[in-house]
């Protein structure tokens, strides 16, 4: 199955994000642009995920949260905890951000506990990895895979890699899709867990699918589709591709 994933940080305000879901989700009903071969996935701020839920389950849209923490319930003073967004209806959670690992110096440690935790939850984990430098394919692809393995290696399940150079995050033009597809070739026989996927993040918008020629499982996107008509031509673009109707790298059934 096909992923789009959509992480949209904290760009908007609450009305506005909520506005955005909607739109999107009428969107998606009114093109049914969602099947059992494409899914859509949304992370709205940790403020918005509560609100969100009813309208996007609506539509058949899976809920995502941005962070949970790796901690059980209990004294953690402004986090958020992996249990409560699968009781808001979330099936997935963003781990190990380039954004978190900057802005709150996580490490491998805390971003490996994370990753158990959303298991136990029952949430899907949309791992992020990504290297910090422009280089090689080759040279990126070994950095990426010790990334994943510094952090699953106590775990047996399927998550999704979300492969986002950092520096091409917020980059005016994306990684080239020869080095994208590249890396995405090299990590696949790595993943610990075959049916785990892979989607490219990282200055993703309308026209990325095409260039990536079916290498990937999907896309993670964010700035670029805050126009739900960009998001909704992203969806199309997916369909319309000629993988669409081959079975995935992955058998997994998503977040």
């Amino acid at each position: 199955m096909k992923l789009a994933a959509v992480n949209l940080k904290s760009y908007f305000g609450h009305r506005a994000a909520l506005d955005w879901c909607r739109t999107v989700a009428d969107g998606v009903v009114a093109d049914g642009l969602l099947d059992d071969r494409l899914e859509l996935l949304i992370c709205p701020a940790a403020t918005e995920v509560a609100a969100a839920s009813d309208p996007l389950r609506a539509a058949g849209i899976r809920l995502g949260g941005q962070f949970g923490n790796g901690h059980a319930s209990g004294a953690h003073t402004g986090s958020t905890s992996m249990d409560v967004l699968a009781e808001l209806g979330a099936t997935a959670v963003v781990v190990g951000h380039a954004e978190r690992r900057r802005e709150f110096a996580e490490n491998d440690e805390q971003i490996a506990a994370q990753l158990r935790r959303a298991v136990d939850a029952g949430l899907v984990p949309l791992l992020c990895v990504g290297e910090t430098d422009r280089g090689p394919a080759v040279r990126a692809a070994d950095i990426v895979a010790a990334q994943i393995e510094a952090v699953t290696d106590q775990l047996s399940t399927p998550v999704v890699i979300a492969y986002e150079p950092v520096w091409a995050i917020g980059a005016t033009e994306a990684a080239s899709s020869d080095h994208v597809n590249e890396v995405c070739r090299q990590l696949r026989p790595a993943l610990r867990c075959p049916d785990s996927r892979i989607i490219y993040g990282g200055t993703a918008g309308p026209g990325s699918w095409a260039a990536l020629g079916g290498v990937v499982d999907g896309l993670f996107l964010g700035r670029r589709v805050h126009d739900p008509g960009d998001l909704l031509a992203v969806l199309r673009e997916m369909r319309s591709d000629p993988s669409y109707d081959r079975p995935s790298h992955a058998t997994e059934q998503g977040p």
